[in-house]
């Protein structure tokens, strides 16, 4: 399986450091509240450069904002490397086709979408170290040979992953509303209700086998995804970020053709 089917980009994360001027109204003598607000942005990776944008069109031009970054490039670990003549995406290497604001964006930027990859999958076995299955790129003969090893457990995973989405969709819906939220708690359980706060809880496999999956399929997609996206196991890895994950094997994941680290330039 390829790197980059198993990495999505869905949630920002910035930190921001504000500080306001005050000075007197010229008509009342009055402090009458801020004037001229200066925002100080901490970060410039993708989190806080999307943090930039957001400020920038929700309270227009009457703000002074600044961004801090102590490396030499925006972005954090986004970027282009080279190797033999080819460039790749480094850090997040693909995004999800639900994932509104890179889709926003990249359109906002004036960039394109590219698709990723050629379409084939590799199916990794990790107690064997060897590719037990892989894609020909014939649908039907791709069809029966994932039945014969997987039966209909690729289909009940696809259905968990849909309905997780369908309820992390409702963040957008939060943040056009003006939704903020004190704690990642509160903000989960706003878009995904018990469920969202209790994945947070309880282990992937726990998570998936609850839906009916078993090995060798767990193993084989989530204990392969979770081994390239973090480094950690199913066991370890709670189910909420798991699921996330997950998403990254569904079909229509796209780069930017310009590059993704581009986008916080």
């Amino acid at each position: 399986m390829t790197t980059g089917r198993y990495i999505i980009l869905l949630c920002y994360f910035a930190t921001l450091a504000i500080s306001v001027n005050h000075s007197k109204d010229p008509k009342s003598g009055n402090e009458d509240g801020p004037l001229n607000p200066k925002i100080a942005i901490v970060g410039g990776g993708i989190g806080g450069s999307a943090a930039a944008v957001f400020l920038r069109s929700i309270i227009g031009e009457k703000i002074d904002i600044t961004l801090y970054e102590k490396e030499d490039h925006t972005c954090g670990r986004l970027g282009l490397l080279e190797v033999n003549g080819k460039y790749y995406n480094t850090g997040g290497c693909v995004v999800h086709p639900r994932n509104m604001h890179m889709q926003n964006l990249t359109k906002l930027a004036g960039f394109h979408h590219d698709e990723d990859g050629d379409g084939k999958m590799y199916f990794y076995d990790p107690a064997s170290k060897t590719f037990p299955l892989k894609q020909t790129g014939f649908d039907i003969l791709d069809t029966m040979l994932v039945l014969w090893r997987y039966g209909l457990g690729p289909l009940r995973l696809n259905w968990a992953v849909e309905a997780m989405l369908k309820d992390f969709d409702n963040i957008y819906k939060l943040q056009e509303q003006g939704r903020a939220f004190d704690t990642v708690e509160e903000m989960l359980h706003a878009m995904g209700g018990e469920e969202f706060v209790r994945m947070l809880k309880i282990p992937l496999r726990d998570y998936l086998e609850e839906r009916a999956l078993k090995d060798p399929l767990i193993s084989e997609f989530a204990g392969v995804a979770m081994a390239v996206n973090y480094g950690q196991n199913i066991q370890d890895m709670q189910a909420f970020v798991g699921m996330v994950s997950m998403a990254g094997i569904q079909p229509g994941l796209w780069r930017i053709k310009e590059g993704n680290g581009a986008i916080c330039d």
